[in-house]
């Protein structure tokens, strides 16, 4: 259980030049990522793919085939990114805090989504570096973003369960493709703003408790160990982590040799790490760096610290910013979180929750369709489509709208982002206001409470044997809640009106009274 827990979120103050700067970038990247010539491209490599193996996309009574182009990842590729980009500007501010912690005699357990080794792995490659330690070399938060736009070069053709992969060459891409593709490339690498930000913030953070003398461990499946060497983060050497023992760095953390330690999805589950007899009682303080996607993963991840038996409550806290970027991830947290603690009753509330808005939910919806009706234009700038009109009929695949737009406000400057969160908050509470008058909850869980109980029972046939089959026969009385809100007045007028007309039978306009009013 989570009851009594403390669940904190920590909000860290970023310069809104900031935000206008990657916006620019965002959108850089988008013009390639969404033009005619990279589609294109991308088609005519497919075409040479599928002639040369003799199969036909959508060809009846072929095989299945499928083809993507790292283009169309872009998208969800961008949000990553902005994900990133929000974890190193709160790096800073952050590890003051985790610092404090361990000050106060906490354990700090630090939890990341990602650790960018897979882009690290690219780019030690691509330039021949030296994995023993001994290399120093810049890895910052514009190589994150190069190793995107390369991407977009890539694809991937499958025949049923085989996938080819290819990458576009100079010549497949042509000269005007590949000059726009360098253009695009060279501005982000020659990106001054860029380069001062750490492309492995959750390092970042390490090297500065490390200077502070407190020494931690991992919970990952990294391959490297990173070796930070200047202050903003952005410079490091790497060599083969030594101690890669799951149980092992675990068992430092739990016996306190380890003053914190670190995890992503690989330290959710086969462990545990709260206060207890016979390791360290030291207060557990999870600090939430990037909350994972997987959401029954993160719920995992919160439990390795809170779990029967402890003698001491946990605490955790949610790093965030006020970009509004970050209103997406904490909504998409928010929907998932209540989704996952959703129970019988009509609230869907649960005992985990930190304090964020869920809006990512078919009133979110109503309030993004709303919004993108009434301004084509801005919506145009975040290269959205027309959306179709939400409907409680498809309320499962409701926070689909809101979530597109939140994804591509990156899109916009910041100021510009302030606005279209405002419009759609205030939206969503018109839209929530007017439910509530009609006495309506769409964001009930969908999982009744009957509350079933009987009020009377009488037998009808008697028993006539000792098993099962010869039991007899009883008839009960029951009561249960009503499944549905009874209709309000105006309602019920309205319906009238439609099953018996507008006009009473001398031709008089009806006057229909609930209560009161004979049926014609």
């Amino acid at each position: 259980s989570f009851e009594g827990i403390e669940f904190a979120t920590s909000v860290v103050d970023v310069d809104p030049a900031e935000v206008d700067h990657m916006s620019g970038v965002y959108n850089e990247v988008m013009s390639l990522a969404f033009s005619r010539e990279l589609e294109q491209a991308h088609a005519r490599k497919v075409q040479e793919i599928s002639d040369s193996m003799g199969v036909r996309p959508r060809a009846q009574g072929g095989p299945k085939v499928s083809s993507r182009a790292g283009s169309e990842d872009w998208v969800s590729l961008m949000y990553l990114i902005a994900a990133q980009h929000g974890t190193a500007l709160k790096a800073d501010e952050f590890s003051e805090q985790i610092i404090e912690s361990i000050e106060k005699g906490e354990a700090p357990f630090l939890v990341v989504e990602q650790t960018n080794e897979a882009a690290l792995k690219r780019y030690l490659e691509a330039n021949e570096i030296a994995t023993d330690g001994t290399q120093a070399f810049e890895f910052s938060f514009k190589d994150l973003v190069v190793d995107r736009v390369d991407n977009l070069r890539k694809g991937t053709f499958k025949v049923e369960d085989d996938v080819f992969e290819y990458f576009l060459t100079e010549e497949e891409m042509g000269t005007s493709l590949l000059e726009f593709f360098n253009e695009v490339r060279e501005s982000i690498n020659t990106d001054e703003e860029l380069r001062k930000f750490p492309a492995m913030a959750v390092d970042h953070v390490i090297a500065k408790l490390k200077r502070k003398g407190y020494l931690g461990s991992e919970i990952t499946g990294r391959q490297y160990k990173i070796n930070v060497l200047n202050d903003e983060g952005t410079l490091i050497a790497v060599e083969p982590r030594k101690n890669r023992d799951k149980n092992e760095n675990i068992l430092r953390y739990n016996m306190g040799d380890a003053k914190f330690t670190m995890g992503n999805v690989a330290a959710t589950t086969g462990f545990s790490a709260h206060a207890r007899p016979g390791v360290s009682e030291a207060v557990r303080h999870m600090f939430i760096l990037q909350p994972l996607q997987d959401i029954a993963k993160f719920i995992q991840a919160l439990g390795r610290v809170n779990r029967f038996g402890q003698t001491v409550l946990p605490r955790y806290t949610l790093a965030t910013a006020n970009i509004p970027f970050e209103t997406k991830i904490l909504a998409m947290m928010a929907k998932k979180m209540e989704t996952l603690n959703a129970s019988a009753t009509a609230d869907s509330k649960g005992s985990v929750s930190f304090d964020t808005k869920d809006i990512a939910n078919i009133i979110g919806d109503m309030a993004a369709f709303e919004w993108s009706e009434d301004n084509p234009q801005v919506r145009g700038k975040m290269y959205l489509p027309e959306f179709q009109a939400p409907s409680l009929s498809r309320i499962a695949s409701a926070g689909d709208t809101i979530k597109q737009v939140l994804n591509r406000i990156i899109l916009l400057p910041y100021e510009e982002q302030l606005e279209v969160i405002e419009d759609i908050s205030g939206r969503y509470e018109e839209i929530i206001d007017i439910f509530k008058k009609r006495g309506v909850n769409p964001l009930a869980s969908p999982v009744k409470d009957l509350q079933f109980r009987t009020i009377a029972e009488m037998k009808v046939l008697e028993d006539t044997g000792p098993t099962v089959f010869e039991q007899g026969v009883t008839v009960e009385k029951i009561e249960v809640n009503v499944l549905r809100t009874p209709p309000i007045p105006e309602d019920i007028v309205a319906r009238m009106e439609v099953l018996y007309g507008t006009e009473d039978k001398n031709g008089n306009p009806a006057d229909y009274k609930v209560g009161e009013t004979s049926l014609p």
